[in-house]
């Protein structure tokens, strides 16, 4: 509990950080707004007003996420030291759910600067942006540091689950034996980069976890920081592996390429190979083909675009699956990297719009 309790005050230090920084992203969006107004550019003034109501927002929804943070802490210092296993079990189980719906705020903050960032690309093109996007970036980086240290608490916190759950079964189980405590410190650390920080995602314990869902990851291998391994993509009782993109190709028949964004806001000739060598997409592709309204896929790695290096890369399974989707249909996506220790779960809305009319 102590390194509980330590990590909490480094979750709160990093948003009090994230608050002040919020606080001069918004000074920037309104002073360049005044001096557009001045200028008689009134159009960028009036974009830009947007710009501020979103870092606006992102400073009220800091604040809150501390007074979260805050809560999280007085529930980690109210579990007692000394006390019966199923009772830490529980108190230690509230307060990973005190975490996760931490990690979801923060998550949908981080999603808010996206949006803002990409506003002001958009308002600020050919004058000057860098001076408002690196304002937002620093917010961005203190806030993904601080996403990290509570998926390494809520680690810490499962760790404690498994131990306590272990004392009060002599005979192990599924959870004291698939415990993210039996990784080393060193691999723990080089998994962290691969958990998802985007919002929708929920973590979920292996024993808590459907038994299909964990069938289906019993043969996953923990996956580390820069693993060259290919994704694989467990579907309807079939392995789907990435790549194979000549293999796949014409499964992007459908879609259209006018409706995919390079970074700069240009649409692609032709449908970028993401879209075949992804097996997430290709079971996207089979949901068009079959008409098919639900899914569901257990993958031995997290979506691209969920994690914090790659969550603003514009070519993501994250930014474009629900495009790929028939209207309305739901994929239900379960992600491991641990091994199948534990999970997290999104479910995923199709929107159909890049496909073809």
């Amino acid at each position: 509990m102590e390194s509980i309790g330590a990590d909490m005050a480094r979750i709160i230090t990093g948003l009090t950080k994230a608050l002040q920084e919020a606080g001069r992203a918004d000074e920037t969006a309104r002073s360049i707004a005044t001096r557009a107004a001045h200028a008689g550019l009134a159009g960028i003034a009036q974009n830009m007003a947007h710009v501020y109501q979103v870092t606006e927002q992102v400073r009220a929804d800091i604040n809150a996420a501390t007074d979260e943070a805050s809560n999280v802490v007085t529930s980690a210092a109210g579990v007692p030291s000394k006390t019966t296993p199923p009772q830490t079990v529980a108190a230690l189980s509230a307060l990973d759910a005190s975490l996760a719906a931490l990690h979801g705020n923060l998550g949908a903050i981080l999603g808010e600067l996206s949006k803002a960032r990409q506003a002001a690309i958009t308002v600020l093109r050919g004058g000057r942006p860098g001076p408002m996007l690196a304002a937002l970036d620093a917010v961005r980086a203190t806030l993904t540091t601080t996403v990290g240290i509570v998926n390494r608490t809520r680690q810490d916190v499962t760790a404690a689950v498994a131990q306590a759950t272990s004392l009060g079964d002599p005979g192990g189980g599924f959870a004291a034996g698939r415990a993210t405590a039996d990784l080393t410190a060193d691999e723990q650390t080089r998994i962290r980069p691969m958990l998802p920080v985007t919002e929708g995602w929920t973590r979920v314990d292996a024993k808590d976890t459907p038994s299909h869902v964990r069938d289906a990851a019993a043969d996953f291998k923990p996956r580390f920081d820069k693993d060259p391994r290919e994704t694989v993509v467990i579907y309807d009782g079939d392995k789907h592996v990435s790549g194979g993109r000549r293999q796949y190709q014409t499964m992007a028949d459908d879609l259209d390429s006018g409706r995919i964004l390079r970074p700069d806001g240009r649409p692609y000739p032709h449908v970028p190979d993401h879209f075949v060598v992804h097996p997430e997409m290709r079971v996207a592709a089979t949901m068009r083909k079959r008409n098919l309204t639900d899914a569901e896929i257990v993958v031995d790695n997290t979506m691209c675009g969920s994690r914090g290096f790659d969550r603003d890369d514009a070519l993501t399974c994250e930014n474009y699956l629900p495009g790929a989707m028939p209207v309305n249909s739901r994929m239900t996506v379960w992600v491991t990297v641990d091994g199948g220790r534990t999970f997290h779960r999104k479910t995923i809305i199709g929107t159909g719009t890049l496909i073809r009319r």
